[in-house]
């Protein structure tokens, strides 16, 4: 199969990259802008107001395996998607769709890349090897199969994302509470579809038809909306009912300055769903989050609420 791809003409030779230089080359196929996505490491150790720079070290590791893992995953879903991508707007210009790396080059990178991974993994521990690759087979299994079945593919992104909550937790020897489970998993679930909202409106806006390889319909765009916002309200919930609850009681001097943190948080949802709904937001809702100047000022606000919410008695 490889070989019928870099024959048919389609992929250039390595010598003729289009001026771009190997370092470039490889900041796109590793997708290193989606690197701060695997700061969810660190949640938990937060979360349990745990601390301490032995810990952080651990996690840093944790965090470096994951980028190498993530980035692995991500060249074998563009390899399987190259067809597709090739035909999209915008993934066209990926090294593999636009024939500056070979397959055959691209599947090494990510053999390499994944075996980096799981070696610190390993390093940080066994129980956050084994969390690594727990991850890495089911995001093969994803960009192989779980895509393209209806809403599993969302639940399946909402896996993954949970799967850095619970590296972090292993590396750390900290629970991950039942409220931090319910929050993220009903957040994630709803920017995954906050994606799919996003992709199909680029499509819509280049006057193409149905996403090919996807389980989606354009005419699934209302619907999507809908379970998007029931996902992303759920989490604003949650997040409401916590500082009425015992770990929140444990944890915080005033837990009730949370509600402002939640009132933020309602505001930055809204507000991103707005985005979607007008076309106005990237085919990523966590890569626009973090290059977002609001979403920055809400992120701060949150962290605020957080801390005077520890330190301050009320």
């Amino acid at each position: 199969m490889i070989e019928a791809m870099e024959n048919s003409g389609v992929f250039e030779r390595e010598n003729k990259k289009n001026h771009s230089t190997p370092l470039s080359i490889y900041i796109k196929l590793f997708r290193i802008h989606h690197f701060p996505k695997n700061f969810l490491v660190f949640i938990p150790i937060f979360a349990a107001h745990n601390f301490n720079f032995p810990d952080a070290f651990t996690l840093t590791v944790v965090f470096l395996g994951f980028c190498f893992c993530a980035s692995s995953i991500y060249i074998i879903n563009d390899f399987f998607d190259l067809p597709y991508d090739q035909a999209h707007p915008e993934k066209r210009h990926r090294p593999l769709a636009a024939g500056i790396i070979s397959p055959a080059s691209a599947l090494a990178t990510s053999m390499a890349a994944l075996c980096v991974g799981l070696a610190l993994g390993w390093l940080a521990g066994p129980g956050v090897a084994l969390v690594m690759g727990g991850y890495a087979v089911v995001a093969i299994a994803y960009s192989t199969i779980l895509k393209r079945v209806f809403i599993l593919d969302a639940l399946t992104l909402t896996c993954l994302y949970g799967a850095r909550l619970a590296a972090g937790a292993v590396a750390c020897g900290v629970a991950l509470s039942s409220w931090l489970i319910a929050f993220s998993a009903c957040l994630f679930f709803g920017l995954a579809l906050v994606k799919r909202v996003s992709e199909i409106a680029i499509r819509q806006q280049a006057g193409l038809g149905d996403p090919p390889g996807r389980p989606y319909r354009l005419s699934d765009r209302p619907l999507l909306e809908r379970l998007a916002a029931l996902g992303c309200f759920a989490a604003v919930v949650i997040l409401a009912l916590y500082p009425e609850s015992q770990t929140a009681a444990r944890l915080y001097a005033s837990p009730k300055i949370l509600w402002a943190a939640d009132l933020a948080f309602l505001f930055w949802t809204c507000r991103l769903l707005a985005l979607a709904h007008r076309n106005a937001l990237p085919d990523d809702p966590v890569a626009f989050a973090l290059s977002d100047r609001v979403s920055h000022l809400c992120g701060a606000f949150i962290a605020l609420c957080g801390v005077a919410a520890a330190m301050l008695s009320w």
